[in-house]
């Protein structure tokens, strides 16, 4: 899929209140959608109640869905470190 914003076409926004915003507090965020496919029932039980879940679930658990995935680059060559997931015990 090609970029909506390219060199050739340059960024058509940039601008706060009329003025490029200043350098020094500006950051820059790589972000893409990419498709993956998902197991949406990993474990083949619900496993909040232990039951198992209806045939037709368990027959198309795996589907596409979009992730979104931060770049340290704006090649997009290198993902960032994602910070760890913190669970609640």
């Amino acid at each position: 899929m090609a970029p909506t914003v390219t060199p050739q076409v340059g960024d058509p926004g940039g601008k706060f209140f009329g003025h490029p915003p200043d350098p020094a507090k500006t950051r820059h965020y790589y972000i893409a959608a990419e498709p993956e496919l998902w197991n949406f029932v990993p474990q083949g039980v619900d496993p909040v109640c232990g039951k198992n879940f209806p045939s037709p679930l368990l027959l198309n658990r795996v589907a596409w869905k979009i992730r979104y995935v931060q770049y340290a680059d704006p090649e997009f060559s290198a993902a960032a470190a994602s910070p760890p997931v913190r669970r609640n015990r």
